[in-house]
């Protein structure tokens, strides 16, 4: 995985490339994977990124989080999910910010204390979204992540 990562990062040029951890999953579950995989490529521009859904998936520990050293923290997924089991969570019960049970006001403390302040990126797997027309889905994105952040986020 790190010398693929490699040779992503040779073709990428000086754009980053973000490993996303995914929740459950055996080669890159959290953050410690995938930022040995990042170390692995040898290239500056291979980071990672943090997913509230896939960390909360994954129950990665806070301990975890505050060690992601801030230069390889690329971006954030903000994402909230259904009330289920992490176990039983799948893409498609994500939800809008602040609509769900993410401890989405812990995540962020802890990315701030990271010393994080780059970009939020909503993703929302949501079928139910999907049969929205286009600006209703992006105008309900844009209005609870800025409700979620203006509660003094």
């Amino acid at each position: 995985a790190g010398k693929r990562a490699a040779l992503y990062a040779q073709a990428a040029g000086p754009t980053k490339i973000a490993l996303e951890p995914i929740g459950r999953t055996e080669l890159m579950g959290g953050p410690t994977s995938a930022l040995e995989i990042a170390r692995r490529s040898g290239s500056p521009n291979v980071g990672i990124m943090m997913d509230t859904f896939h960390y909360w998936k994954s129950q990665v520990p806070d301990a975890d989080i505050l060690a992601i050293p801030l230069e390889k923290l690329f971006i954030v997924h903000v994402n909230d999910s259904e009330d289920l089991p992490p176990a039983e969570a799948k893409d498609s019960h994500r939800m809008h910010v602040g609509e769900g049970i993410l401890p989405l006001d812990h995540d962020l403390e802890l990315i701030k204390r990271v010393g994080y302040d780059g970009f939020l990126s909503v993703e929302i797997f949501r079928e139910e979204y999907w049969k929205q027309p286009v600006d209703k889905v992006v105008a309900d994105a844009k209005a609870s992540l800025d409700r979620w952040l203006s509660k003094g986020n």
